[in-house]
């Protein structure tokens, strides 16, 4: 089935298409399309207003295939309204920066910010984004959407976050190796004498690029902080290629292993058979395997119900734990 025809000139609708679907009223009015038409446009409920100046495209992208990819959507088309609303001299900072480099662990609904090359003498607007007054420094650019490095972006970031986000990010950062080992160090050094900075002081060292996802992270520091801290992250098992996000060494010898499935898990046919395979060579006599969903790991079920399960065992903290574990 063809798409609808859209009622925006192609070379317009492109840009639209990078932009996560989302266009500007400057952009339109350079593309030919009149302020006037754009209000007939929305009246129509061609364009759906998001914010003053800002409008998503109905129909320009296809539906997100899953919840995962609609969350993912609507950070970055949050991430990209900052700019968008205060045109080519604006640079998307702080957490929608980090949304436009990949970083995972934003909420879904987070202040679009932005900064100026070459600063702002004020922080009011009428469009609803945040403006830092600073002036920006390095930027890079995503489909022409310009932001600052998520180096300075997450030392802006942290001291105004809660505790668990702002180690997901680093986390995020690290394992996906947008920033590097001495990026971090540096964003972690920039963050002194910024409002709540001295809080934060702690977090930096909790940072673990082992935890691939936003959910670990915070399954990890919850069990940490109810004193069941995981044994080993990312326990391998061998024959491979396999991974468990979370392993307990269990006093008889046994594990206790637990993964965290995304929310895009189980997406086709081909993912419950690759993951039916793989459960089964993980599931032996040594091992006892839960499963949680995000939502489980993020709202204290996971933790819950480990703790019973150590508890009921007698587990101890094992340090000297194997980082693999052999099945065949």
């Amino acid at each position: 089935m063809s798409r609808p025809r859209l009622p925006l000139p192609a070379d317009l609708l492109e840009t639209v298409r990078g932009q996560d679907g989302l266009v500007s009223t400057a952009q339109c009015v350079a593309a030919g399309v009149s302020r006037q038409r754009v209000g007939r446009l929305v009246a129509g409920g061609a364009l759906v207003r998001r914010r003053r100046r800002v409008y998503e495209v109905v129909g320009a992208l296809p539906p997100p295939a899953s919840d995962g990819a609609a969350m993912d959507r609507a950070r970055l088309q949050r991430a990209i309204e900052g700019p968008l609303a205060h045109g080519p001299t604006a640079v998307a900072t702080g957490l929608a920066a980090l949304v436009l480099a990949g970083v995972q662990g934003a909420p879904r609904d987070f202040a679009p910010e932005v900064a100026f090359l070459r600063g702002s003498s004020s922080s009011a607007t009428t469009t609803g984004v945040r403006i830092r007054r600073t002036p920006v420094g390095a930027v890079m650019s995503r489909h022409g959407i310009r932001y600052i490095t998520p180096e300075v972006a997450l030392a802006q970031v942290v001291p105004e976050v809660e505790r668990w986000r702002a180690v997901a990010l680093m986390d995020s950062a690290r394992s996906q190796k947008i920033l590097s080992e001495r990026q971090l160090e540096r964003a972690r050094a920039s963050t002194a004498g910024r409002r709540g900075a001295a809080r934060t002081r702690a977090w930096w060292d909790e940072c673990d690029p082992r935890s691939e996802s936003p959910a670990e992270t915070k399954a990890r520091l919850d069990c940490t902080a109810a004193g069941i801290p995981p044994d080993v992250l990312q326990l391998m098992i061998r024959p491979g290629p396999a991974r468990v996000d979370l392993a307990w060494h269990l006093p008889d010898g046994t594990w206790l292993l637990v993964e965290i499935d995304g929310i895009q898990w189980h997406q086709d046919r081909r993912d419950v058979l690759r993951d039916l395979t793989r459960q089964n060579r993980i599931v032996t006599s040594r091992t006892l395997l839960r499963r949680y969903t995000g939502t489980e790991a993020m709202n204290g079920t996971l933790v819950r119900e480990v703790a019973e399960i150590l508890t009921a065992r007698g587990w101890r903290p094992c340090p000297d734990a194997p980082a693999a574990l052999v099945v065949a």
